[in-house]
């Protein structure tokens, strides 16, 4: 159940990208940082792979840990297994709070230099994904928040 939800939510976020969704697989979630989403016309999406490598890698990832959570720490007790909003939420911490909230700083080229990422490649990484992505300011990167 917590792998259907999780890879659900991932599904939407691509989707809303623009992006065609794989048939996912542990084979496509190993070499997800090879993939090159593309459209249904079959063009490469802009600022998709590397988005696509974020949100898949995390997604697997959360859904081991919530397994672990349910199985090791909670003893398989179904009064304890995580909730459809418990997993939601969790999710969207994992990309949101996490993710895209570590891209942000590391545009900083006064702090990491030649190493830092540069602004256009977040945004083309998280362009279409953000929520009401049109009130945000037009560089949203520097802002306090998003």
């Amino acid at each position: 159940v917590v792998d259907t939800i999780i890879w659900e939510l991932t599904q939407e976020l691509c989707e809303k990208k623009g992006c065609q969704w794989p048939e996912i697989s542990e084979g496509k979630i190993i070499v997800a940082s090879l993939a090159a989403p593309c459209t249904a016309k079959g063009d490469l999406c802009k600022g998709m792979a590397r988005l696509y490598k974020i949100i898949i890698t995390e997604s697997a990832y959360l859904i081991w840990k919530l397994r672990c959570e349910r199985r090791i720490t909670n003893e398989d007790d179904e009064d304890k297994w995580q909730t459809l909003v418990e997993i939601e939420n969790r999710w969207l911490a994992a990309i949101n709070s996490r993710r895209l909230e570590i891209d942000r700083p590391l545009t900083n080229r006064n702090k990491y230099g030649r190493r830092a990422l540069s602004k256009d490649t977040v945004l083309r990484t998280w362009c279409d994904t953000l929520l009401n992505e049109d009130q945000l300011p037009r560089d949203w990167i520097t802002s306090p928040r998003v």
